[in-house]
């Protein structure tokens, strides 16, 4: 897992990491952010619950194409906008750029090349 913070943004970058990890990271480490990738493609085995309400993203980036796993597993997509996240898919939306104005970093605005 890899964090950035910015003038007070922050960004959470979790890699492939599953559900035990994130019961690993839950004790350790500071999870609020603004914007987080979703881990391991959206698989059903990660992204637990409390993982995604410790979180609390307002922006979730799943990167995942198309694939055999059932990625994303649509209990995670669920969770994240349960929890209030604008969630977005590299397989419906293409590239996602997220743009932070160290000004106003709680303005975090995000372009698609494919709209829906």
């Amino acid at each position: 897992m890899t964090r950035l913070d910015y003038a007070g943004f922050s960004a959470v970058f979790t890699g492939d990491i599953g559900s035990s990890t994130e019961n690993l990271i839950l004790g350790q480490e500071a999870l609020d952010c603004d914007l987080l990738k979703v881990p391991h493609h959206g698989s059903k085995y990660s992204s637990g619950a409390e993982f995604v309400r410790r979180a609390s993203p307002s922006v979730a980036v799943i990167s995942v194409g198309k694939n055999r796993y059932g990625h994303p597993d649509e209990g995670v997509r669920r969770r994240y906008v349960s929890a209030g996240a604008r969630l977005y898919e590299t397989i419906r939306h293409g590239g996602i750029m997220v743009r932070v104005d160290r000004r106003k970093p709680g303005e975090v605005s995000v372009w698609t090349v494919v709209k829906e």
